[in-house]
């Protein structure tokens, strides 16, 4: 959460888009990670 707060949140203001990365329930044997589930926030 430090790092979040001095160097991620400052910079949503200049950002297109924001999204968040969550563990993935699409495919439960993928062990490379290679599909993501993203939320815009």
């Amino acid at each position: 959460k430090l790092d979040f707060g001095a160097y991620v949140d400052p910079q949503k203001q200049y950002a297109d888009a924001v999204i968040e990365v969550l563990p993935t329930r699409l495919i439960p044997e993928d062990n490379e990670r290679k599909v993501l589930r993203v939320r815009l926030v």
